[in-house]
């Protein structure tokens, strides 16, 4: 229903107030996120010009937001056990409940008592409780237009922070393996592997984002033999709080 479901997020935007969110949640244990009085204020937390109009960045920072507040991940999995197939699946809801601003109204007319969302219990104790990892917010910033390079250094950022964990000195994926992770609309054959045009592009995309990302971050060492993503152990971008009261 158009008055429920508000569409899938995308873009970069989406990928930033979800990170902001989660950081939100992360530093302030609590599954309830304070989003500003108004949404100017919002907006500059995120660094968002607030432009309003039928083209202003207003509306497309509400949609988002509504996007996001109203998406379900769903995912499936089939299990063989002989000659028995079994299907089974999950959802996840991102957000329990939320309050925003209206688009169109003035900043004296916003609600004094501001923006909130609250993000649902399971999503709160698998993802923000669960599987957490520090990254520096102002590079999510700085690929907010780049979308795969975004995508890209948080993978980066999650993949260093696991070397560093147990001790391996790298990791190697190929471009079909990376694709998967990422997902993207670049054309797949019958059995979800990349057509040979299609790996070219995405190979070009993906080397191209890695070195925007490496012009920021000097330490980062990744190679592109042949047809794969090799990521030598440098330690993450941002270290946790657990290693850093160990050195």
């Amino acid at each position: 229903h158009p008055e429920v479901s508000r569409g899938i997020p995308f873009g970069g935007l989406a990928r930033l107030l979800l990170c902001y969110i989660i950081t939100e949640a992360q530093i302030k244990k609590r599954r309830t996120i304070d989003l500003g009085t108004t949404l100017t204020d919002f907006c500059e937390r995120v660094d968002i010009t607030p432009s309003g109009g039928e083209h202003g960045r207003i509306a497309y920072v509400v949609d988002q937001l509504q996007r996001l507040s109203t998406a379900v991940v769903d995912y499936r999995w089939d299990t063989f056990e002989g000659p028995h197939a079994h299907q089974r699946g999950e959802s996840i809801l991102f957000v329990d409940s939320y309050h925003f601003w209206h688009c169109a109204a003035t900043p004296t007319s916003e609600p004094a008592d501001g923006g909130t969302i609250t993000l649902s219990d399971r999503f709160w104790r698998e993802i923000v409780v669960g599987s957490c990892f520090p990254l520096d917010f102002r590079k999510a910033q700085l690929f907010r237009a780049r979308p795969t390079a975004y995508d890209l250094y948080l993978w980066l950022t999650y993949r260093l922070s696991g070397l560093e964990r147990t001790g391996r000195p790298e990791v190697v994926v190929n471009y079909d393996q990376l694709h998967a992770q990422l997902g993207s609309h670049y054309k797949t054959d019958e059995h979800g592997k990349l057509t040979a045009s299609a790996k070219k592009n995405f190979g070009y995309k993906v080397r191209d984002a890695i070195r925007a990302i490496a012009a920021v971050w000097p330490e980062l060492r990744v190679e592109f033999p042949r047809g794969r993503v090799v990521v030598r152990s440098t330690g993450p971008d941002v270290q946790t709080r657990q290693a850093k009261r160990a050195t």
